[in-house]
């Protein structure tokens, strides 16, 4: 009968396989012998590709593992990385040192990556260290990769931002001065949405490309959104442009549904765009606007809505305003029934507690 290229030598019996590969606490000898007495259990037989699966290698690795422990016996499935001599990891001052080096660009000017920080550990261990190492210390040390947020060279700097403590102290103001009307905080945000389509990434399964059709057209609609990060209360209007006199429309719309003969004081949120400030803005009785600090958007809860509405509307292809237009309403109208899931995107946590303040109180 002609010999299987992965017959394994009865070096051990399957049961004696089964009992090592159970005890052995070495997680890369462990793994060998799982391959070794899964192809040696013949009442259930497996190809070397079957193994691999089972263990996450390549089947050819586990046909060089066999082919070794067949020749070697038990020593051919130790983990043999222990046997390469010198000092392959960083103590603890080493560690210090190279942390203390990634806070400043690499020697090159460039970005720090696996390959860089390895060649760091080999010249620091004076011994060969792989690119993957590298890779594994910046984890090792917190790190992770990122694609950086974009800030404006003239956002508000730190200091600057703690202007927001006016915040409580004008709510608390507001409270005093009229006890017998509830103080809510709002915030809003304009975005143009248009018939220039919107790609976003999807699951696809392997091997099959997905694709999405494609109609550039320069058409716009703007959407304004008010949101009370408390509740997730939305409110949203749908403008032709953005304007100080749009802007005065948006504001009594907003006054006259949401807030009807001036029973709340709102506190409304918004940033420090030319038609929010501009000569000309209107604002109804029982709203008052707070302007957060300059270039922060990371500040305003009203800019994590924009994914959500874009996630109705993309990857289609709309040709005209209006049928856009009645897509976005839908939307609209499943961020008002929903309030749950938005306030989990704009509830930030340092707004929420000014109105809980007032409502505990």
């Amino acid at each position: 009968m002609k010999k299987q290229k992965h017959e394994v030598f009865p070096h051990f019996s399957v049961e004696v396989l089964r009992e090592r590969y159970l005890a052995c606490k070495c997680p890369c000898e462990r793994t060998h012998w799982h391959i070794i007495w899964l192809l040696a259990d013949t009442t259930h037989p497996r190809t070397p590709r079957e193994v691999a699966e089972i263990v996450g290698c390549t089947p050819d690795w586990v046909r060089k593992l066999v082919k070794r422990y067949n020749a070697e016996g038990e020593a051919a499935l130790q983990d043999k990385r222990k046997n390469n001599g010198g000092q392959r990891f960083l103590d603890e001052t080493q560690q210090a040192a190279l942390e203390a080096v990634l806070a400043s660009p690499p020697t090159d000017g460039g970005l720090w990556t696996g390959p860089k920080v390895a060649a760091w550990i080999a010249e620091v261990l004076q011994l060969p260290f792989s690119n993957v190492s590298g890779w594994k210390y910046l984890k090792r040390l917190g790190y992770s990769l990122q694609t950086p947020r974009p800030q404006h060279q003239a956002s508000a700097s730190p200091d600057e931002q703690q202007a927001l403590k006016k915040l409580k102290e004008r709510v608390a103001v507001l409270e005093s001065q009229h006890p017998e009307r509830p103080v809510e905080i709002w915030t809003e945000d304009e975005t143009r949405l248009g018939l220039l389509p919107v790609h976003r990434r999807v699951w696809a399964k392997r091997g099959e490309r997905p694709v999405v059709p494609v109609c550039p057209a320069y058409k716009w609609l703007y959407g304004f959104s008010f949101v009370r990060p408390q509740t997730g209360e939305t409110y949203w209007l749908l403008m032709p442009s953005v304007s100080v006199e749009v802007m005065n429309l948006a504001l009594a719309e907003f006054a006259r549904d949401v807030n009807p003969e001036a029973k709340k004081q709102i506190i409304l949120l918004l940033d420090r765009v030319g038609f929010h400030t501009g000569k000309g803005l209107e604002v109804p009785q029982g709203i008052e606007l707070f302007y957060l600090p300059p270039y922060t958007p990371e500040l305003q809860p009203a800019e994590r809505l924009w994914s959500l509405l874009r996630e109705a509307i993309a990857n289609k292809v709309w040709t005209t305003l209006s049928a856009l237009e009645e897509a976005v309403v839908k939307r609209c109208q499943w961020f008002s029934e929903n309030r749950e899931k938005v306030q989990a995107h704009v509830g930030f946590q340092w707004i929420c507690k000014m109105e809980t303040q007032y409502q505990t109180s």
